[in-house]
């Protein structure tokens, strides 16, 4: 009993401390929202990113696979 009683000040100060500190932190509405939107836009300019990758990777390797090819063609015939 006595136990609980000496702790309920330390709680009680505890629980002021939470409280004020909790309140005046963070990003209001406004701030989070234009956050997410940044996000959103940075998603967008990285997926065209990885497309336009993607698209000159293949370009890349169709002309590696037309230089392979004309080399087969000099081999055959006889240039080297």
């Amino acid at each position: 009993m006595y136990r609980r009683l000496a702790m309920l000040p330390w709680l009680l100060g505890a629980l002021v401390f939470s409280l004020l500190a909790t309140t005046g932190c963070g990003y209001s509405e406004e701030e989070w929202r234009a956050k997410l939107r940044e996000i959103e836009s940075l998603q967008n300019q990285l997926r065209a990113e990885q497309s336009k990758n993607e698209q000159a990777q293949r370009e890349l390797d169709e002309a590696k696979a037309k230089v392979e090819q004309l080399k087969k063609q000099l081999e055959a015939a006889g240039v080297n």
